[in-house]
Order: structure tokens, then sequence, then C-alpha cells
């Protein structure tokens, strides 16, 4: 969730020629890691071996890749044992695959996993600018940040140390996507609001209109629940006819929405039948007073009047 590693191009012994132009080539994240990375991050191990201690800048080449890459260039094939070329620190060795691990989120919780190699550390003879340490912390892991951060000063007191917890990186990640969310709803509640005003609006302008009809209908024989009803079925049946075409709107908006937003889920009934329940609920709390009003209209004062 750091953004750390790199992104090249990679040929297959036997398939490819890894030579520049580098054209027609698919691409790869690459990680240089130490053996015990994927127990610390609970990243499983699928199949083949391990990144061990004996894989060493003398020994043969070797590094895992995930699942997402398996499938994506040895789809019905094994791939322990394949070599690749990346180019990394040196353009003419061939890398043997010896594991595969399960797929991690790199960028973002929302991210898809994408195609990745993991190299020994222990093989990659040059510098890097940064370093990440993963500690997997029992207990509190604020508190564990704090002293890692003093250990690693008396260590290494020349080295620049920005220490994080794994839920703080992820907060980062989804910063965005949370503003997003958050101007959305926030659009989302102020138009129910006004939705909630003008059916209340609406309706109490209509009842006030039919004051005379209601005391009428008073005077010879309905009853004040029949009167309710009859307010609130004729205001719910406008209501329903808005939520209808708001289905359908956002039915047809959604590739818009996608667009800002990014991939966005195909059709769900659930969530189109709650969002519909909710609004017909908010209308009838809207039009629960007018109506009320409607049930409770004197007949006399009324006829009197007018």
């Amino acid at each position: 969730m750091s953004n750390g590693g790199s992104n090249v191009s990679y040929a297959v012994k036997g398939r490819q020629v890894f030579a520049p132009p580098f054209q027609g080539l698919q691409q790869a994240d690459l990680h240089v890691v130490t053996p015990s990375v994927f127990s610390t991050m609970g990243v499983p191990l699928l199949r083949g071996r391990n990144l061990a201690a004996e894989d060493r800048l003398a020994a043969p080449h070797v590094l895992l890749v995930n699942q997402a890459l398996a499938k994506q260039i040895f789809r019905g094939v094994d791939p322990i044992g394949q070599q690749v070329m990346c180019g990394f620190d040196e353009l003419n060795v061939w890398w043997t695959i010896v594991g595969v691990v399960g797929d991690i989120r790199s960028d973002s919780p929302s991210s898809p996993p994408t195609p990745t190699f993991y190299l020994p550390v222990a093989q990659h003879p040059g510098r890097a600018n940064d370093m990440q340490l993963l500690v997997r912390a029992h207990g509190n892991p604020e508190a564990m940040v704090e002293t890692l951060r003093k250990r690693l000063k008396e260590t290494h007191p020349e080295i620049a140390i920005k220490a994080t917890t794994m839920r703080e990186n992820i907060g980062e990640t989804q910063r965005s996507d949370t503003f997003r969310s958050l101007l959305f709803g926030s659009f989302a509640g102020v138009s129910i609001l006004l939705a909630a005003v003008g059916m209340y609006g609406v309706t109490a302008y209509s009842v006030a209109q039919r004051k005379f009809e209601f005391g009428l209908r008073v005077a010879l024989g309905a009853n004040r629940p029949q009167l309710f009803a009859m307010v609130l079925k004729k205001a719910l049946a406008f209501a329903a006819v808005g939520v209808i075409a708001g289905v359908a709107l956002s039915l047809g908006l959604m590739r818009v929405f996608a667009s800002v937003v990014g991939k966005l889920p195909g059709f769900d009934p659930a969530a189109y039948a709650l969002a519909s329940a909710t609004v017909l609920a908010i209308a009838v709390l809207a039009m629960f007073v007018p109506a009320r009003a409607a049930a409770n209209v004197d007949p006399m004062s009324v006829l009197r009047s007018e």
C-alpha cells in the first residue's frame, strides 16, 4: 500500500526475445524481498518453494511469481522451472521461477492484483534509495511503531525513517475514494432533504386547496382514517412515479459515474430495492403531517367559511 517496487517488461525463454526495442513484451511489477516477507504478510505459497537464505548472488538466479502472473502468461503450463528475463540489474540473466505465491493488492484495497515478480534481495547487487521493513506486531501496532523508530535511530542514526501502520497506509490509499464518497453522499443527502421538503409542500398545498371537499366528505359520513388513507395513497402514487424515473435515470447514468469513481458493480437488485424503499419511507414521513391535517378537518368551520 505504499507504491514500492518497479515495473518491468519481461520475456519468457523459448517464447520471446528480450532485446531492443523491447516491443510486444508483457509487463509486471517487481519487488525485491527477503524470504520472510510472505510469512510476515500472510501471503500463501501456492506451488513450488519459497525464497531461501541460500539464494545469494553467486547462486543461480531465482524468483517467485504471483498467481496473477502465472495465469497471465503460463495458463495451462506449470510455471515452476520456467525462465524469464526482465532486465533487472543485468540484461543477460535468466531468472528461474521456483514458486508461485498468492496475489496481494499493492496499491489500494480496490485495485485488482497485478502480475508481480519477487526477487531475493541477496541477488540484487545494486543499491536502493529506500527499504521497507515489515513487522507483524502482537498487540497495539501504534505502540510498536514508536519502539521501532527509536531502535532504528539508535542503530542507524544516519538514515531517515518514516514509520507507519498498515491501517494508516490503507487509509492514505482510500483518501480520494473517501472524499468522493463523502461528496456524493452529501449531494444525496441534500437531494433527499429537498425531495422531502418538496413532497411536504406539495401535499400540504393540495390538502389546503381541498379542505372544502374533505369537510363535505366528513359531513356526508366519511370517517377520518378514510381521508388519511386517500391523501396518502394519492401522494404515494406520485412518489412511486418519481422512484421509477430515478431508477431508470440511475441505470442510464451508471457509465457516467463509472468514469468518475472507477469500476462499478453491475445491476444490484437488492441495492435498488433498498434505495427505493428508503425514498418511499421518506415520502411517507414527509406526507404524514398534511394527510393527518386532512383527516382532522372540522367540517362545520370549513362549510361556514365557504
